[in-house]
């Protein structure tokens, strides 16, 4: 994170998950929190609640690109151990890698272990093997996934971008990884991207993003989270958005929260701060996603 401290970012944002209206199906708002409230040194822990679930917690250390964290599954735990944390898997290409940062420390700092898998440029198709894998051996809660309709690699061979064979892929591997998760007993987000600068890349995404609702809207367990909608202007394409009360601020009150592709979140460019789409400047975009990502686990475990 750049040009802001660590205490008061994760202090403001938990304000800011807690006052989202909307999760799920429906799309979060970001709210601006107070700035008193920003201010504040100490997050509350109650931000994300506690796991209920009987599951066993898991240990973890941190992983290499695109590989997430290396679990352990702690097996059992006494009468008097206290609750499991809330486990968390985070699936995505580059627009989580910008976000996962801040979703991981806020999560974390609020009691949850978050294991991350994201790499730019990939497909929901790169990770199913992982999510095979990690299922059992990480068996997380909450499922995070948020693909945006990359077809660069291998898997997706074979199916050009905006072809009736492209959206069947991305709709069966989405029902693949559902599959997956719910086999664990994870309840699973289906997250949508934000519309780029572009006509043609704002067709592509509103089709991806309908797969994801229509999945959503079959199933009890599978939400959908218009996170995409905290980086718009009324639902449509942006450069620039009013400053959240806790984020540095240009002079005229305004923050840039979309890269100059038009698709990414760094205002300097995505990567400018080097390898791991790493950005060299606070990223308000990026910030404002992961709110929303925050927010739509916060709202499961109030419900």
């Amino acid at each position: 994170m750049v040009a802001i401290g660590r205490h008061r970012l994760a202090a403001a944002l938990t304000v800011a998950i807690i006052s989202i209206a909307g999760c799920g199906r429906s799309a979060p708002r970001i709210l601006t929190p107070s700035r008193s409230a920003a201010a504040s040194e100490k997050p509350p822990s109650t931000s994300i609640p506690a796991a209920t679930s009987t599951l066993p917690p898991a240990a973890t250390t941190a992983g290499g690109e695109g590989e997430g964290a290396e679990t352990q599954p702690v097996r059992g735990s006494s009468p008097t151990a206290p609750r499991p944390q809330l486990r968390i898997a985070l699936y995505g290409d580059s627009l989580s890698r910008e976000a996962e940062d801040t979703f991981a420390y806020v999560a974390a700092g609020s009691g949850a272990v978050v294991d991350d898998f994201t790499m730019g440029g990939t497909a929901i198709c790169d990770f199913l093997p992982t999510m095979t894998s990690e299922a059992t051996a990480f068996r997380p809660q909450v499922v995070l996934i948020q693909f945006s309709g990359n077809s660069r690699t291998a898997c997706m061979t074979g199916y050009p971008v905006g072809t009736p064979e492209y959206f069947a892929k991305y709709r069966s591997d989405a029902e693949a990884a559902i599959a997956i998760f719910e086999g664990v007993g994870a309840h699973v987000y289906l997250v949508g991207a934000p519309p780029t600068s572009t006509a043609a890349g704002r067709r592509n995404l509103t089709r991806i993003n309908a797969i994801y609702v229509s999945l959503a809207s079959a199933d009890p367990r599978v939400n959908y989270v218009d996170a995409g909608n905290a980086v718009t202007l009324d639902g449509a394409f942006t450069w620039t958005l009013p400053c959240l009360s806790f984020e540095p601020c240009r002079t005229d009150g305004t923050n840039i929260v979309r890269a100059p592709d038009g698709v990414h979140f760094c205002p300097a460019g995505y990567g400018s701060g080097g390898a791991d789409g790493a950005c060299s400047v606070y990223s308000s975009g990026a910030t404002r996603y992961a709110i929303a990502l925050l927010g739509a686990v916060a709202e499961l475990r109030r419900s």
